[in-house]
């Protein structure tokens, strides 16, 4: 992934919600001082857009950890432990993560102008 492609992914996913071009690039320059990758420097993105936004962003295991600094294991076993404690205190079994049909799963990368 490229800088352009963060920019391109994050305007087209999220251009709606009033996001300028300087204050999406001084993001991703921040993340790239901080030694992330322009993938890691994404996902930290849309991790915070949502939380801003109230939306719930769907992210893999591998995207999380990275995301993160963390091992997948350790993903796995935080994601279960909170679902645990959210079942017991009686709100939804997957709260914190989901299983999906890795074939049902696709991506796609739309360019501005293209559709």
């Amino acid at each position: 992934m490229t800088k352009q492609d963060v920019i391109n992914n994050i305007m087209a996913s999220y251009g709606d919600c009033d996001i300028s071009l300087d204050w999406l690039e001084d993001l991703i320059r921040i993340c790239r001082e901080k030694g992330l990758s322009y993938q890691t420097a994404y996902n930290r993105i849309r991790m915070e857009i949502g939380t801003a936004a109230g939306t719930r962003e769907v992210f893999t295991i591998t995207e999380t950890a990275e995301a993160l600094g963390a091992s997948e294991d350790k993903v796995i076993e935080a994601a279960l432990r909170l679902n645990n404690e959210a079942e017991a205190a009686g709100e939804g079994k997957e709260r914190h993560y989901m299983k999906v049909d890795p074939d049902m799963i696709q991506r796609f990368v739309i360019q501005p102008g293209e559709l």
